[in-house]
């Protein structure tokens, strides 16, 4: 997908730190907007806060608030698909989140313009569940075996956001360094089968394959980070 910027919001903490909003449409050549922020401007989560460490798939979204000038000003972001429309936020020239706006999350007051309009996004993992692993090369679909990071990166491909993978995992054995047990331990495609004999969805495969390894992924600094369980950014990372 080649991307243009649209709309451009940026805003100061308290603490004097510059953060940049990009809005960027699939197919966009014109010019950039600028737009104004609202209320609370920014704010990211990750989902399943509080849960069990064992919670291997940690999704993140992101919600801003803008001013609407005029009536649906932003309308066109929830008129198309899930991945028309794609966030990217910066804190100064450092990119601290990605991920597409939500067209099913569109709504607006019931007031006279000028108001606030609350927009909401999410990094993709979520929405994993209801994406089927792609299927392989079907000549060779019986015997077509893989590392585990190609599954990984197939998988992280669907959320639409092509970001940097990176691993640190005491995971190890004879012949290969702990990150790169991902590399180096490779399985079959048959293995994310079903009953049906049908590919598992995306986020079933990731999730089965995190467990199995005793790992976590998210979305960190606009990248994503698999990590051991007990663990939150690590500086040995490959």
């Amino acid at each position: 997908m080649a991307y243009g910027n649209k709309y451009y919001l940026e805003f100061y903490d308290r603490f004097s730190n510059l953060f940049k909003i990009y809005i960027s449409q699939e197919g966009y050549t014109g010019a950039v907007i600028d737009v104004v922020g609202g209320g609370l401007p920014l704010s990211i989560h990750w989902l399943g806060e509080g849960d069990s460490k064992y919670s291997v798939v940690k999704g993140s979204t992101c919600e801003f608030s803008i001013i609407s000038e005029t009536d649906q000003a932003y309308l066109s972001m929830f008129t198309g698909t899930a991945r028309d429309f794609r966030l990217r936020v910066s804190k100064g020239s450092d990119l601290i989140w990605q991920g597409h706006i939500d067209p099913d999350s569109y709504k607006e007051p019931f007031l006279q313009p000028p108001y606030v309009s609350t927009i909401h996004a999410s990094d993709g993992l979520g929405e994993l569940k209801n994406i089927k692993f792609p299927k392989p090369d079907s000549t060779k679909y019986y015997t077509f075996e893989q590392p585990i990071i190609y599954f990984i990166a197939e998988i992280l491909k669907q959320t639409g956001s092509l970001l940097s993978i990176y691993v640190a995992n005491d995971v190890s054995f004879t012949g290969a360094s702990p990150a790169r047990c991902f590399d180096a331990v490779h399985v079959s495609h048959k293995t994310f089968r079903d009953e049906d004999n049908e590919f598992e969805s995306c986020y079933d495969v990731l999730e089965k394959i995190l467990k199995s390894l005793g790992s976590r992924i998210s979305q960190y600094n606009g990248e994503w980070y698999i990590e051991r369980i007990d663990q939150k950014r690590s500086d040995t990372v490959d």
